[in-house]
């Protein structure tokens, strides 16, 4: 499971790019919570990668900053992995 923190003003423009990855088989779900993306896995292992293209899109120019990310499995959440928040600034 991957818990996908977007800054303030970062808006997904269109779920089909997902909706084709629960349908290719690459994600199994996901759900916009808040203003975090979270993206279910069939699977996830020690040192692998998981990469998708998302398309979004700011609202308003600025400098952001998201919060914490974290990846971990489902039923164990204690065993995940936490990424720093990273910052962007769009003119």
């Amino acid at each position: 499971m991957i818990e996908l923190p977007l800054p303030g003003g970062v808006e997904l423009v269109d779920r089909k790019v997902l909706e084709k990855a629960v349908m290719q088989k690459k994600i199994a779900h996901f759900e916009a919570v808040g203003s975090t993306l979270v993206i279910y896995l069939h699977e996830l292992l020690p040192a692998s990668k998981f990469q998708i293209k998302l398309p979004l899109k700011m609202t308003w120019s600025g400098r952001f900053q998201s919060g914490v990310g974290r990846a971990y499995p489902y039923y164990n959440p204690e065993d995940g992995v936490m990424s720093a928040p990273y910052e962007m600034t769009v003119r």
